[in-house]
């Protein structure tokens, strides 16, 4: 990826993560325009499309799960495809085409973890700033 793709994703992931910590939503004024000019930018549309439907799938798995937090952040059954984490996972898969798969690991290791630690089990937890620490070392390679 050139310089230009790199920071422009950063700089959304930055942004993207501060909002979500700040009051648990993932815009989509911001979001999905990230996701479009990082397809456009790096072609991976591909990547962007599967990212999105793996995010729907564990999002939609997740909302159905009681012990998620996702669960009570959301009340209705196709709710989860109006948050702002699948569409993230987009613009994940759009920046980042096969590394993306890495880095939703990476992150959902690292909500399990501090789920753990923190003994964080019902309450709501951001996850746009799990995927932007997750992504660093993908973006600096």
């Amino acid at each position: 990826m050139t310089p230009e793709p790199k920071f422009l994703f950063v700089s959304l992931c930055l942004t993207i993560a501060v909002i979500d910590v700040a009051r648990l939503k993932i815009p989509n004024i911001i979001v999905i325009p990230g996701a479009v000019l990082g397809a456009l930018l790096t072609t991976h549309w591909e990547w962007a499309a599967a990212m999105f439907v793996i995010g729907a799938a564990f999002f939609g798995f997740s909302h159905e799960c009681p012990k998620c937090g996702y669960s009570e952040t959301h009340t209705h059954p196709f709710s989860f495809l109006r948050g702002g984490d699948v569409k993230l996972l987009a613009m994940l898969g759009a920046f980042l085409a096969s590394n993306s798969l890495a880095v939703f690991g990476l992150a959902l290791l690292g909500t399990v973890v501090f789920r753990k630690i923190r003994d964080l089990r019902t309450e709501p937890l951001p996850f746009a700033p799990f995927v932007f620490i997750a992504s660093v070392p993908f973006v600096l390679l």
